[in-house]
């Protein structure tokens, strides 16, 4: 969890009275994980968040697989998926398990619908484009290379996003700061490859106590229903707590080197119980004189391994573009393309940014992977 955060005016004490100056009794929200026993935030609405006049019928997001014939690793060419409408429906979900979805949202239009994920938090990369994300708690700032962290339930929209590009994982386990970064008090230690100051929470929070019909989308088990609220949803004058939407940009990530080669554990930036997310970037690498800086081989015995192409030039293979993704299969081997193994010998540099995911369970591909499917790529390791 990012670290405690107040923004507006809350009361000096939890669950009592809380007026304007004109003696209107605001509404207090518990925005809360795990029942009440999980981290929260504490919000203070100007309207009851509760009223809805009108409810639509559920339409069905659930992403459409295809089965490939044989059991291989794939290259998907996925710079190619276009944009097509708003960041909601602009989702083009390459991977999916039963915990996590892997999509490219490359939006062709404005969001002018409000949005909601109850059932997944949200980790948005940016691959190009700066602007803002409006939530409940405030205004987000966003530039490229930020990951931006979305706690499921959190109520948003995105400001002008058509022609940015994201890369976006949804997982039904929380997303979090990895257990070994912090000591037994919360605080990220020294040894983290991140501090709490590479952690970005909102910067402005802009009350709206406006009266009207505001459409949110909620969405729930690959569904999104439609619900048209009375009172604009921002209309938070003040809360506090631990739960809330951040930011953290991949270049403040602080990778860790060593004498020889570091496996990706080494390089893990955030978890959920089924997957670590890692990040690979620009960095010094291995000293021993006898080192080999290229990964060595190996077959992932039991986990499936993800890779999101950012920019760079990528130590262990060519014929990998920017928005390129990977997806290794487990009980098959990869590693060094021919020559790169033995040419990684002497450098000592590399200049490559890539996210990386490390799945316990199987992924599933869907109509989109295939669509920019690479049919050879099983074949790229051959002398």
């Amino acid at each position: 969890m990012p670290p405690y955060k107040q923004m507006g005016e809350v009361p000096p004490k939890r669950h009592t009275e809380f007026r304007t100056e004109d003696g209107k009794l605001l509404r207090e929200e518990v925005f809360g994980t795990e029942g009440f026993e999980g981290v929260e935030s504490i919000l203070y609405h100007h309207h009851p968040p509760t009223e809805i006049n009108s409810l639509e019928g559920r339409r069905n997001v659930a992403p459409e697989e295809w089965e490939p014939d044989q059991h291989r690793h794939h290259h998907f060419r996925a710079g190619k998926l276009g944009g097509d409408g708003d960041p909601i429906d602009a989702r083009k979900v390459v991977l999916f398990n039963d915990e996590a979805n892997v999509a490219m949202v490359n939006p062709s239009e404005d969001q002018d619908r409000f949005f909601r994920n109850a059932g997944a938090d949200e980790l948005w990369f940016v691959r190009e484009g700066e602007g803002h994300l409006d939530t409940v708690f405030g205004e987000l700032h966003y530039t490229s290379g930020d990951y931006i962290h979305v706690p499921r339930g959190t109520t948003y929209r995105f400001r002008n996003p058509a022609g940015h590009r994201f890369y976006l994982v949804e997982s039904s386990d929380p997303i979090r700061i990895p257990d070994h970064f912090l000591n037994d008090r919360g605080q990220l230690v020294e040894g983290a490859p991140y501090s709490e100051r590479d952690l970005h929470g909102p910067k402005q929070l802009i009350t709206n106590d406006e009266e009207g019909d505001f459409e949110l989308d909620v969405k729930v088990d690959e569904a999104i229903s439609t619900y048209t609220l009375d009172n604009h949803p921002f209309d938070v004058v003040g809360w506090d707590g631990y739960n809330y939407p951040f930011t953290f940009n991949i270049a403040d990530y602080e990778p860790i080197t060593g004498k020889i080669h570091q496996p990706p554990p080494e390089h893990v930036t955030f978890e959920a119980s089924s997957f670590e997310l890692i990040s690979w970037v620009p960095r010094k690498v291995d000293y021993h004189p006898d080192a080999i800086p290229a990964p060595y081989y190996h077959s992932n015995i039991d986990t499936d391994e993800v890779i999101f192409y950012v920019e760079g030039e990528f130590s262990s293979r060519e014929g990998i573009g920017d928005e390129s993704i990977t997806i290794h299969r487990r009980g098959l081997h990869h590693g060094p393309q021919p020559g790169r193994y033995e040419g990684s010998i002497g450098v000592d540099e590399v200049e490559e940014t890539s996210v990386m995911i490390e799945a316990d369970s199987p992924f599933k591909t869907t109509k989109w992977a295939h669509q920019v499917d690479d049919s050879e790529y099983m074949f790229s390791w051959a002398e």
